[in-house]
């Protein structure tokens, strides 16, 4: 395992493969005769060129503790959102919900909650890694037992990440 940073062209050119995780410059590199360059992402075709598709279907379910529903208040807010690539769908959507029942929404789309609410996660927020990024972000949706999984984009055989990040936390994704 190395980081695409490290690998030279010559180093590329002595490998069989190349299978890479969430890496949107894998796209853009040049494979030499017989390479296979593999991508897996659960983002949109909008983050990252996608060189074919396939369909996935789940091959495998994690079994999590459930929410604890006891913990919360009769004004507790249950609903978490949080989404970076603003779209006008998302932003006319949560603000609509809000009427209704309390959300709370991280990220740049519509940020009416700061991540230093839950100090755990906090400290996380200001990493420019994604992988800290991904870390604070599952942080927080485990805090909420509904998790709302709005994509950015429709797009044949494609669900949002947030669906599957919501199944993998054990939280119920409202999509």
């Amino acid at each position: 395992m190395t980081d695409l940073n490290n690998l030279t062209p010559e180093k590329l050119r002595m490998v069989d493969g190349l299978f890479c995780v969430d890496e949107p410059r894998l796209s853009d590199m040049k494979s030499w005769e017989g390479q296979k360059f593999i991508q897996f992402t659960n983002e949109s075709p909008n983050n990252y060129k996608p060189t074919s598709y396939i369909r996935e279907d789940p091959i495998e379910w994690l079994a999590r503790q459930p929410f604890n529903i006891e913990n919360l208040t009769k004004n507790s807010t249950i609903v978490s959102f949080i989404a970076s690539h603003w779209t006008y769908f998302r932003k006319e959507l949560i603000s609509n919900l809000q009427v209704y029942i309390p959300i709370a929404s991280f990220g740049k789309v519509y940020k009416n909650t700061n991540w230093n609410i839950h100090p755990e996660c906090s400290i996380l927020e200001e990493s420019t890694s994604q992988h800290e990024y991904f870390k604070a972000k599952n942080c927080i949706i485990v805090k909420y037992p509904f998790y709302l999984a709005i994509e950015n984009l429709q797009e044949q055989d494609y669900s949002t990440e947030k669906l599957w990040d919501a199944f993998r936390l054990g939280i119920i994704p409202t999509i």
